[in-house]
Formats: structure tokens, C-alpha cells, sequence
């Protein structure tokens, strides 16, 4: 039993229709894999990044230093568009 994933299904954060959710390195961040292609990556239960087709949106604000790190190691090697909070990436703020 993963505890973090239930709690993330339990609160309600995982919208819309999962397809797959995967524990990404840390025990507080997923990969949420959605039956329409996008993915939505969680760190703890914040929305911190989205994919659209092959592109990845990571959010720009600063949470804790722990989701800033994870974002930091998420993001290497990765081809991604920075944005604000206030900036929409499809139909998900983050």
C-alpha cells in the first residue's frame, strides 16, 4: 500500500479519470497519467507541472525547499517552459 498515492486519491487532488499514478524518486512526488495523454506532476498534493503532448510546464513559484528540489531534479535533462502561477497550461493552473 502506498501511502502517499492514497492520500493523494482520499483528498480528491487526483482529477478527472486517472489512468496510471507513479511514484516519482521521492516518496511526495507523482506522475499522474490521465486517459487523454496529459500527465500532471505532484509534488506533495500541489499541481507543480504539466505535460501537453511533449512539452512539460513547471511552475516558477516557490514552495518549499523540498519542492523545489524536486522540481530541480525532475526538470534536468528535461526540455521545459518555465511559467507563473498565474499562467495556464491548458485547462490546469499551476
Amino acid at each position: 500500500m502506498n501511502t502517499y498515492i492514497d492520500h493523494l486519491k482520499e483528498s480528491k487532488i487526483l482529477v478527472r479519470d486517472a489512468k496510471t499514478v507513479e511514484q516519482v524518486g521521492s516518496k511526495n512526488m507523482a506522475l499522474v497519467y490521465l486517459h487523454d495523454g496529459d500527465v500532471l506532476l505532484y509534488s506533495y498534493t500541489t499541481l507543480a507541472g504539466v505535460r501537453k503532448k511533449d512539452k512539460w510546464y513547471l511552475t516558477t513559484q516557490k514552495h518549499s525547499p523540498t519542492t523545489s528540489r524536486q522540481l530541480n531534479a525532475f526538470s534536468k535533462g528535461k526540455e521545459v517552459t518555465w511559467v507563473s502561477k498565474d499562467d495556464r497550461v491548458g485547462e490546469y493552473y499551476i
